[in-house]
């Protein structure tokens, strides 16, 4: 509970000053719900090791799953607050999708904060990736 709690503080904290921090927007695709849970724990995951704030972009995990209390994760929130133009300026697609498995050896090797220095990444994900950020050394 205390993770929640103080990833809930440093959530809230992004959205009261957007420029001073890093967002990924995690973007689901057309999957099972299961497999939508498990992208968005890796994504969530993802978040916790780079500082990021997670906000979603699926309508399936919104009408299921409430965030902690006291936050919104739509991605909406930070769209109104910024802007369109300084979001593009700033953003990268991460592509996780099965299909695609050049940002793979990323998640196992590098420095996500180096990789990926943009203040938005939108995340695309139809994988369990959590194991790949779990073995990297990196992170351990």
């Amino acid at each position: 509970q205390k993770i929640l709690d103080i990833y809930s503080e440093f959530h809230k904290d992004a959205l009261a000053n957007p420029s001073d921090h890093k967002f990924l927007i995690y973007r689901t695709t057309a999957l099972g719900l299961g497999n939508q849970f498990e992208t968005l724990v890796s994504t969530f995951v993802f978040a916790m090791l780079t500082e990021r704030v997670l906000l979603v972009d699926a309508a399936t995990i919104h009408h299921l799953l409430q965030p902690p209390s006291g936050i919104s994760w739509h991605w909406q929130t930070i769209f109104d607050l910024i802007g369109e133009d300084t979001i593009q300026k700033s953003a990268k697609l991460v592509n996780l999708q099965w299909q695609n498995p050049k940002e793979f050896p990323s998640l196992l090797c590098a420095n996500l904060d180096e990789e990926y220095p943009e203040q938005f990444l939108f995340v695309f994900s139809d994988q369990y990736y959590l194991p790949a950020l779990r073995h990297s050394p990196v992170y351990k």
